[in-house]
């Protein structure tokens, strides 16, 4: 079932079209809003980012939203904005908290009809926005998911959460293609601002923790709204990966609990899929030390596995243009097993701590 699950992926991402010129006339306006709370360590190579863009200064702004920060990130906005007129600074008042919170403000002080979300620790391509302007002059769609990948680093821990993400944007770009859109990023995501407004924006779902990308895509998806993606080298995001064990367990819980609220069938089959496929590969593997009769069954079952994320995650490497390391994937993909299961244990418990708030 894995095998043949993960076939349908591959063929439907080989199909994503990730070449498509840009348009040479600028038309759609976007509001790019943003949520942070204590990013002084990353708001000055985001917002330098950002002033790159090679896209006309009155068809976007940036709304930048303050989620009660105790750090000095008001400062350094403050010193980006006093010469860059295509900002502005918000400040979420005292009775709200909480990135739904800050981004639903942004929204209702935004000016243009399409909304474009990222976070405060990623960089953007200067053609971003040229990306987001040709396909919606192209394409009549409520929502287009973009590209994300996670800066590649030297370390083991980074380096896994490299390859772990990609494989995570493959799935994502290969159900879109599909038509069954179940997952997109909030640090790279494009929607009409009516659209948000008509389904209500987060209400449902406002008391989560996260979640502003994948329920408000669940809301798009029972609407039966068309959804659209951009797979290409110009529209991708960068964001950073978590740094220690103890920030990338609670990352993964956030994760947990988000998708555990999610009601789409797809999600939850390959969610359960991914879990039980792993489950056994380690529970053959223990098997192992007790008889050599299962040796035969574990590797040709593992090398299977290995060889189908191998192409999978290969392809949108190739597609994005991202570095692409063999040896480093098959160590992170032969972790992967142990460590999903590993972590399984920490996700039974719900609580977490996210932007130094903690949720239950």
């Amino acid at each position: 079932m894995y095998l043949l699950s993960l076939l349908v992926l591959l063929f439907s991402l080989i199909s994503v079209k990730n070449n498509f010129e840009l348009s040479k006339t600028s038309q759609k306006r976007f509001s790019i809003v943003i949520a942070f709370r204590n990013e002084e360590a990353n708001l000055k190579t985001l917002l330098t980012s950002l002033e790159t863009l090679h896209y006309p200064e009155a068809l976007f702004e940036v709304v930048l939203v303050n989620d009660h920060s105790t750090d000095a990130s008001i400062e350094i906005i403050k010193q980006f904005t006093s010469f860059n007129k295509t900002t502005k600074l918000l400040h979420l008042p005292e009775a709200k908290s909480g990135k739904k919170a800050a981004i639903h403000l942004g929204i209702q002080h935004a000016q243009f009809e399409f909304i474009l979300t990222t976070d405060a620790d990623c960089l953007v391509h200067q053609d971003w926005l040229n990306t987001y302007n040709a396909y919606l002059q192209e394409n009549d769609v409520a929502a287009v998911i973009g590209g994300v990948a996670i800066s590649k680093t030297n370390r083991f821990l980074e380096k896994f959460q490299y390859y772990d993400f990609m494989a995570l944007q493959a799935v994502t770009f290969a159900m879109a293609k599909l038509g069954q859109p179940i997952l997109c990023n909030a640090a790279n995501f494009c929607y009409q601002k009516k659209v948000f407004h008509q389904l209500d924006g987060f209400v449902g779902n406002e008391n989560l923790a996260s979640g502003d990308d994948v329920f408000l895509l669940q809301k798009m998806r029972k609407a039966k709204l068309k959804i659209g993606y951009v797979l290409q080298q110009e529209n991708l995001v960068l964001t950073r990966a978590e740094t220690t064990t103890k920030t990338f367990i609670q990352q993964r819980k956030r994760w947990f609990y988000k998708t555990k609220q999610i009601s789409s069938v797809s999600q939850k089959f390959l969610s359960l899929l991914l879990l039980s496929t792993n489950f056994s590969l380690l529970f053959l593997m223990i098997f192992n030390f007790f008889s050599t009769a299962y040796f035969t069954l574990f590797i040709a079952c593992l090398l299977i596995k290995i060889s189908i994320d191998f192409f999978l995650t290969f392809e949108l490497a190739k597609k994005m243009k991202l570095p692409f390391c063999v040896t480093d994937f098959l160590i992170a993909n032969l972790f992967y097993p142990v460590g999903i299961v590993y972590f399984f244990g920490y996700l039974l418990n719900s609580k977490f701590t996210w932007k130094q708030r903690t949720y239950l």
